[in-house]
């Protein structure tokens, strides 16, 4: 779909490629994880996602993707609302935001069973 007017029309959407990072539970797996978001950020992908589960803290290693990062947004698919207050996520993720220049995207859910009752 194009929009504007005259010779100079302009494109209503813009293609955009994200993807999801690997989480895994042992410091050397996150280090080959970080090489690869980094790439991924040169190469121009749009955003990278980070889930919760078993294993590390989510916010956590987002913050150690907005260090190794300069332009991809960095998402959260999702955290979940039951293990936090939510002045606690909101204070964190405005401190992410804030530090990355504005590229941390908030996916808020309820997790699984899992998770939550473990």
């Amino acid at each position: 779909m194009m929009t504007g007017t005259g010779s100079n029309p302009t494109r209503a959407y813009s293609n955009r490629i994200g993807l999801m990072a690997d989480s895994p539970n042992f410091p050397a797996a996150w280090d080959q994880v970080m090489e690869k978001v980094k790439i991924a950020d040169v190469l121009g992908f749009d955003s990278i996602w980070l889930g919760e589960s078993w294993g590390y803290e989510l916010f956590t290693s987002m913050a150690d993707l907005v260090r190794v990062t300069k332009r991809i947004k960095i998402g959260a698919g999702i955290a979940n609302i039951y293990s936090r207050t939510p002045a606690l996520i909101a204070s964190t993720i405005a401190t992410l935001d804030e530090r990355s220049g504005g590229r941390i995207i908030l996916g808020l859910g309820p997790s699984g069973a899992n998770v939550i009752e473990h």
